[in-house]
Formats: C-alpha cells, structure tokens, sequence
C-alpha cells in the first residue's frame, strides 16, 4: 500500500467564545502553503432564495508567491481536479459537498502545490 502522508502542520487557533477565529491553521512543513479551516455561510439554490444560505466549513488557502488565480488555476488543474472560489485573495474550498473518502485525493493536490514552480 502506498504511502501517502501528508506534510501538513496543524495549529489550532483560540476558539470563537475566546476572541479568536474558532478554527485550524494547517501549514506545509515547507511553509509554502497556509491553510485555515474556518467556519463559514455558503449561499443555496441557484437563485430561487436570494439570501439564503447555510452554514458550512470551508479551507481558506494562500500561498506566499501565487495570486489567489494563480493558486486557484492550479488546483483546477491537479489531479484530481479541485474547485474553489475566491474572496479576500484566498482560494476558499467549501468541504459541505467534499466525502470523507476524497480527503485523501484532495490532500494529494494540495501536497503538489508546493513543489510547482513559480
């Protein structure tokens, strides 16, 4: 069986009843990457509940020489393919669609955005 660990760092950060954002930090043990897993509002429907929206998790990922489109292109392009949206210069993965069984595949595309060039 493969072996496929992953080089993510987890940081927990104070939770939301302590002033601080109520997430995780996770960062690669190169630091190329900077992950945080937040709490978030996602909107529903295609536009027959303007408004609406329910609550969700979500990755927030920057990375210190890419541009959110940069990084964004990039996992579109991995294998497999990953989807997120921008906001705040972040790639934001929203994980309320995201099986526990694709973990692994989505680590693996993000395992590969610090060893590509800039």
């Amino acid at each position: 069986m493969k072996n496929n660990r992953s080089r993510f760092r987890i940081q927990f950060t104070p939770p939301l009843s302590k002033g601080g954002p109520g997430g995780v930090a996770l960062t690669t043990e190169d630091c190329q990457l900077n992950i945080e897993v937040a709490r978030d509002q996602a909107p529903i429907g295609g536009g027959s509940l303007p408004g609406a929206e329910l609550p969700t998790a979500v990755l927030r990922i920057r990375h210190p020489r890419l541009t959110a489109d940069e990084l964004a292109a990039r996992l579109r392009l991995g294998r497999p393919r990953v989807f997120g949206r921008i906001h705040d210069n972040e790639v934001v993965l929203d994980l309320r669609s995201v099986l526990p069984r694709d973990d692994e595949q989505i680590v693996a595309t993000l395992n590969a955005i610090p060893s590509a060039e800039t």
